[in-house]
């Protein structure tokens, strides 16, 4: 299943963006460059915006295949490819990035699914010490 599609706008920015060498905007759930800075694409993937890193020639195609009318750009998450007109780009995620996106977790709740175990800390530490209650 898609992580998203959506219909290509009819004009589409210059593929850097507003900034020299900065990510494209393809859609409400994805950014496109040919690489992103590390504390970028952490920030990304922690509020649940998949960042993809697609070579140049890729994202100009990208860009002009999707300028066109009646166009539909898909991010497939699970299949790790993007999908317009003819271009099937692929795309390289973490692992553990993605299992995280496709359930839907963030830091917290990736805390709650040990949330059993956090109790039982919490149950056994001193009263006099600080706790989460």
């Amino acid at each position: 299943m898609p992580l998203c599609s959506w219909p290509a706008p009819t004009s589409v920015p210059d593929r850097h963006g507003s900034m020299p060498r900065g990510p494209s905007r393809i859609g409400d759930s994805g950014r496109s460059s040919p690489s992103f800075a590390d504390i970028f694409r952490g920030n990304c993937q922690k509020i649940g915006l998949l960042p993809i890193e697609l070579a140049e020639g890729e994202i100009d195609r990208l860009m002009t295949i999707a300028s066109g009318t009646d166009n539909w750009v898909t991010i497939d998450l699970e299949k790790q490819t993007v999908v317009t007109g003819d271009l099937v780009a692929s795309f390289d995620i973490d692992p553990f990035v993605k299992h995280c996106l496709l359930n839907g977790l963030d830091q917290i709740a990736l805390s709650m699914q040990h949330g059993e175990v956090i109790a039982d800390f919490e149950a056994a530490r001193p009263t006099y010490r600080p706790s989460l209650r």
